[in-house]
């Protein structure tokens, strides 16, 4: 959520922290780029909420988000070369992913 939040809101700093020249194409690169991060971001919030909420279909979203997160990464370090950005979403990623597969849904 920060980062999409500060592509869209603080597009200075998020070029700055992305190591990226300004340009139309790279500002609407990065603002869409910023609304995928925010979406995911709130399909991770909606997907937490429902695991608490004891709803299947939350499980089911964090295996979704997870396997994302972890191509987001992947995508991140091996095309962008940016290892900085891309192994904590690998982690990160690899993490939700066993555990919401490892998960129990209640069907």
């Amino acid at each position: 959520l920060f980062l999409g939040s500060m592509c869209l809101v603080a597009y200075p700093k998020a070029l700055e922290m992305l190591k990226l020249t300004d340009s139309p194409d790279v500002f609407q690169a990065v603002s869409l780029f910023g609304v995928c991060l925010l979406s995911l971001g709130i399909l991770q919030l909606l997907a937490g909420a429902w695991v608490w909420q004891g709803k299947s279909a939350g499980i089911t979203l964090a295996r979704l988000c997870g396997v994302m997160i972890l191509l987001d990464g992947l995508i991140i370090y091996y095309h962008m070369h940016r290892p900085d950005l891309g192994l904590p979403d690998m982690i990160k990623g690899g993490v939700l992913s066993i555990i919401a597969f490892i998960a129990k849904s209640d069907k």
